[in-house]
């Protein structure tokens, strides 16, 4: 798996005794959807995958009952057309980017170990 910064934050999310729905915001293309399935295979038992856009009968899911993870890189632009919203305070949004330095040398190999020595040298440098 590509490990990604944003992962934590699920995890932090998911160990919060209430959760509010997570709405995961971001460019297209930037693993959005890939971490939220990721994330679920390893931290829950059961889980279901559903695209709203493509089913609209599915959002009488958002009753409370089940954790709710929403990903989409146009969440919250307005559109064409109808714009369809959740009202404020009823959601937990987490902004997601492509990846950032520390996950692309992540992604070739380098340690944690020389992450950390990297990051005191340039502390020192300071």
């Amino acid at each position: 798996m590509l490990k990604r910064s944003i992962f934590s934050d699920l995890v932090e999310w998911k160990n919060r005794k209430k959760r509010l729905p997570l709405v995961l915001r971001g460019v297209r293309q930037c693993g959005k959807t890939f971490i939220v399935q990721e994330f679920v295979r390893t931290h829950y038992k059961h889980y279901a995958y559903s695209n709203f856009v493509e089913d609209k009968r599915l959002a009488s899911a958002f009753d409370g009952r089940f954790d709710i993870i929403a990903t989409g890189s146009l969440l919250g632009v307005r559109g064409y057309g109808k714009q369809t919203s959740i009202p404020v305070g009823y959601e937990e949004i987490i902004d997601m980017y492509p990846l950032d330095f520390e996950e692309f040398i992540w992604a070739n190999g380098i340690n944690d170990d020389v992450i950390a020595r990297l990051r005191r040298c340039a502390a020192d440098e300071t």
